[in-house]
């Protein structure tokens, strides 16, 4: 993190952070793709989420240790690639907004969230046995409602907005900008997915499932609040929170672009549509990105 209260004539550098915990849980995924492929549908059975075995745990502790595992259970390479995609759209849009740190907190809390969502709704004698990651899918989808990126986006993930460039007049735009979708397009997508494999799963494999609509939805208001109340945390003000964390986001691209600080003030405030007044006030002099 970078103090912003600075001489225009200093440079400062902003790396965006690398989403290393949606790329491991996107590992995490193809790893229980290879490990139910190599040792069976036994492994798939013994491994999955049970309600039953669920409430037969001794404390909340061992239940939050089941609830774990399952998550990572995939049923065939459709359900491994369509999962580890959408947690890469998703969870890396939160992440490089967020940071690793937060992002680690958001995935833990609503990981478990989920399963417990789902347990409490159906009861301990619920049928059939459920697999993958699509309550944690659901709560990232909330929190990318709360972070909702620009009109466009690269739909192989990140944002092209948050490329490192020094040299701001020599780079040239990223190819792959040319294929920028829209956000809502992606959620769409995300949704479609999950009832897809619900459907496949329920004419083709009785034994299992991927999801249930009310926990899935609870999940997802779990990873919306989850989310808002981490930003609002960050930016230390429940009133401002969202045009503020934009102004900072904002801010932050525009020195990429080896903008002095006025000149970043100025464009952000341009771009939000704000007095530039209000952009120094909630960037705060000296204060730390």
């Amino acid at each position: 993190m970078s103090n912003i209260g600075q001489r225009e004539d200093q440079i400062v550098v902003i790396t965006p952070p690398t989403p290393w915990i949606t790329l491991m849980l996107v590992l995490m995924c193809i790893f229980g793709f290879c490990l139910s492929q190599a040792s069976g549908a036994h492994w798939l059975q013994d491994n999955a989420f049970s309600c039953e075995k669920y409430f037969q745990q001794d404390n909340i502790l061992a239940q939050i240790q089941y609830c774990v595992l399952p998550t990572f259970c995939q049923i065939n390479i459709l359900h491994t690639i369509g999962s580890a995609y959408f947690i890469w759209i998703f969870g890396s849009q939160i992440e490089l907004r967020v940071g690793n740190a937060l992002m680690a907190v958001i995935v833990m809390i609503t990981m478990i969230s989920g399963w417990m969502s789902l347990a409490q709704v159906l009861g301990p004698m619920a049928f059939p046995l459920f697999v993958g990651p699509t309550f944690l899918i659901c709560a990232l989808l909330g929190g990318y409602l709360m972070l909702m990126p620009g009109k466009k986006i690269n739909p192989m993930g990140g944002n092209s907005r948050y490329t490192y460039r020094i040299f701001a007049r020599e780079t040239k735009m990223d190819p792959l900008e040319h294929f920028g979708i829209s956000p809502w397009f992606l959620i769409i997508g995300g949704v479609a997915f999950l009832v897809i494999m619900h459907l496949y799963l329920e004419k083709t494999e009785s034994v299992f499932d991927v999801l249930r609509p009310l926990p899935c939805f609870i999940n997802l208001i779990i990873g919306l609040v989850v989310t808002s109340g981490l930003v609002m945390m960050i930016t230390q003000s429940v009133e401002t929170n969202p045009m503020r964390a934009l102004a900072r986001n904002r801010y932050k691209e525009l020195r990429i672009l080896d903008m002095t600080h006025e000149m970043a003030v100025q464009g952000t405030a341009l771009a939000l549509g704000v007095p530039k007044e209000k952009v120094e006030e909630w960037l705060g002099t000296g204060a730390k990105l």
